[in-house]
């Protein structure tokens, strides 16, 4: 809860600048990249099951991160899977280290929809063919 509120929060600050110009995303953790993503105590489980018509929070805000009116690059160093790949992938740009970087979605193993945009966005990206393999397989690629 409190990340959706920091990012919905930065990327106000991000949009009312007249002179930003490039946002650099990393993260703290060298093992992760926006990982441990808590639903407990919060009310995520009412948006899971809400209507159709209703969007996630958490589908909102990669919409929204790939519309910033500035450059956003994302800095991989270790595993983005679920929600942190999502993340990345509606950033302008990625740079993942070979050494430890790991990019995947691992919701088709849960039989689960990837909610937060990679299956709009990946065929861009990689091409459609992988982008199936990613999405189906639930594979990791660096």
């Amino acid at each position: 809860m409190a990340t959706k509120s920091e990012l919905n929060a930065l990327f106000a600050r991000v949009e009312a600048s007249d002179t930003l110009a490039v946002i650099v995303f990393d993260s703290a953790d060298p093992e992760f990249d926006l990982a441990h993503y808590d639903l407990s105590g919060s009310d995520e489980v009412k948006h899971v099951l809400a209507p159709p018509e209703e969007v996630h929070p958490w589908t909102a805000l990669p919409a929204r991160l790939s519309a910033l009116p500035v450059a956003t690059i994302s800095s991989i160093r270790g595993r983005a899977r679920g929600a942190g790949s999502e993340f990345l992938l509606a950033t302008d740009l990625r740079f993942a280290g070979r050494e430890r970087a790991v990019v995947g979605q691992f919701e088709i193993g849960m039989a689960a929809i990837a909610g937060g945009g990679p299956a709009s966005r990946l065929p861009g990206l990689v091409g459609r063919g992988r982008t199936f393999e990613i999405l189906y397989g639930g594979l990791e690629k660096a």
